[in-house]
């Protein structure tokens, strides 16, 4: 997987930016693919999950995508700006081929934090590992959300750049991050919450 963009979600950027539960990210999956609610309430459930041990809350919108905007998002979509996007597309740029999705990061993830992941290719993983979708897309997620946080590769767990079955089966037991990636999770959640409120400052 690489740190540029995949799936959309969107994650919106809660009040309070001190290292402790009250970190919270609210995301928002923009759906452009269709992904069966079967597949993506169990792969939510299991990233927020993943995140609340790193010791970060999130509040999970999904919002399918009809005619280039929104429609029937299961919670309101915060105000424009004040989330990460998690953009689900059926596949990624040609220049991204391969890979499973990619997110900004660096300066572009604090000015617009996003992040995709292709349901085509977690399809394809999904059957080649015999692993369910639901499973491979809530790591997807993860791992590229992490990345937008401040995560770079790891040797293990969620953050590999090429997950096996052994990650997933990690992850779904719990043990997707190191305790030093938990701590830069949080530090990454409270500069990224800082930055948003910085911005919302200067539009009042």
């Amino acid at each position: 997987m690489k740190s540029r963009k995949l799936m959309v979600t969107v994650i919106w950027l809660g009040a309070g930016a001190c290292l402790s539960a009250q970190d919270r990210l609210t995301v928002a999956v923009f759906d452009y693919t269709g992904v069966p609610d079967a597949v993506m309430s169990p792969a939510v459930e299991m990233a927020r999950n993943t995140f609340r041990v790193a010791g970060i809350e999130t509040v999970w919108l999904v919002c399918p995508f009809s005619r280039a905007k929104p429609e029937g998002c299961t919670l309101p979509l915060p105000p424009l700006g004040l989330y990460v996007t998690m953009n689900v597309v059926p596949k990624v740029p040609a220049e991204q081929a391969g890979h499973t999705g990619f997110a900004l990061t660096g300066p572009d993830a604090l000015q617009r934090p996003r992040a995709y992941a292709a349901y085509t290719v977690v399809e394809d993983l999904a059957k080649k590992m015999r692993r369910p979708a639901w499973l491979v897309l809530g790591c997807v997620m993860t791992h590229e959300i992490a990345h937008v946080l401040g995560l770079k590769h790891g040797e293990w767990g969620v953050m590999r750049a090429t997950l096996s079955p052994r990650d997933l089966d990690d992850v779904r037991q719990g043990w997707a991050f190191t305790a030093a990636e938990d701590t830069q999770l949080r530090v990454g959640t409270s500069r990224l919450v800082g930055a948003r409120e910085v911005a919302e400052a200067g539009r009042r």
